[in-house]
């Protein structure tokens, strides 16, 4: 059986397992009420945990002590451009809390639906990992379903919502994105705003637009439109969201390279 182990703890997240528990019991203490309804996905950031985890703890929140007989992970590939997306090719993933199993009746049905399986993609790819510790502490045993987009662009959002919407049971989904970078206070905060307010829309295609014409961001645009695209096949009705940040509000600093960070959960 093949393993991938860990390559960002101790970066962008602690590399001890009593740290990491006490870093999401900290960010539990923030006042937060997750809406009531069916919930069957979220948008997560994924910066380091000391930027982004309190958002991230919202997101992941929506899942926990579900009944999911998977949970995907859809994140982009910041190292390498790709066209189609791939799957995870192996059958554990690991953290300093321990091992997670690859839902492999579910990879094969997204292989049979056209995705592609590798695993050379995921290792230098942080935006799937840092997740992961969040779903051993809120879904402890569920197995996941990472997915790679390269091409952040409306036919591959689509092609993996298609190859998703054939999976049986009962699956989360979490799209994995950060939003506005760069170096504007100002202009994070508006541009943000009109990303999240195109989100809500729940329309792939709009969103797709926006983010084309650079007046919405997400690096993790293909994930959020494969999210998007795959609520419309399971009949989402509501978006809403639990909490938005930025990294200069996160550290009080107001200057300087700023990254926007949201948690949205989806229902239906």
């Amino acid at each position: 059986m093949e393993k991938r182990p860990p390559a960002y703890a101790g970066s962008f997240y602690p590399d001890d397992p009593d740290r990491i528990k006490r870093m999401v019991e900290d960010f539990l203490t923030q006042p937060v009420e997750i809406p009531k309804g069916e919930i069957i996905g979220a948008v997560s950031p994924h910066a380091g945990y000391q930027y982004s985890g309190a958002i991230a703890t919202l997101a992941h929140l929506c899942h926990r002590d579900g009944k999911w007989d998977r949970i995907v992970i859809i994140g982009p590939s910041h190292h390498a451009y790709f066209k189609d997306p791939v799957v995870e090719g192996r059958d554990f993933w690991i953290t300093p809390l321990g091992e997670v199993e690859i839902d492999g009746e579910g990879r094969s049905i997204l292989i049979g639906s056209g995705i592609g399986a590798d695993h050379r993609p995921f290792d230098p790819e942080h935006s799937l990992e840092v997740q992961v510790p969040f779903i051993q502490i809120f879904s402890p045993g569920v197995k996941i379903l990472p997915i790679m987009i390269g091409d952040q662009s409306l036919e591959s959002g689509e092609r993996v919502a298609q190859a998703l919407s054939q999976l049986p049971g009962s699956t989360f989904i979490l799209a994995s994105s950060d939003l506005y970078h760069g170096y504007s206070y100002e202009v994070c905060k508006k541009t943000d705003t009109h990303t999240i307010e195109m989100i809500l829309t729940l329309d792939p295609g709009r969103f797709q637009e926006e983010l084309s014409t650079g007046r919405a961001m997400a690096c993790g645009g293909g994930p959020i439109i494969a999210l998007l695209s795959y609520g419309r096949k399971i009949g989402v009705t509501k978006a809403e969201v639990l909490r938005y940040t930025n990294s200069n509000d996160v550290t009080g600093t107001k200057g300087g390279y700023c990254v926007g960070y949201v948690a949205i959960a989806f229902l239906r």
